[in-house]
């Protein structure tokens, strides 16, 4: 990937998830030191996973309960 290049969304998401090579997690980490977009999508990514992640939480059985 070159610094024109931006992270393609199918390998930001192998990134996030921790299931890239050794070698594609390398070059993407050295893109995120130069590219305000990217670290931008990244970070995106991740508030919006977080975002889910808590949703699923609430929806369960406990949403019904007065504590």
């Amino acid at each position: 990937m070159n610094e024109d290049q931006h992270i393609p969304y199918e390998a930001l998401g192998r990134f996030l998830d921790n299931t890239i090579e050794a070698d594609e997690k390398a070059s993407i980490e050295r893109h995120l030191k130069d590219c305000l977009y990217c670290r931008q999508d990244v970070a995106d990514a991740q508030a919006w996973r977080a975002e889910q992640k808590a949703k699923q939480k609430a929806s369960g059985w406990r949403r019904f309960l007065p504590w």
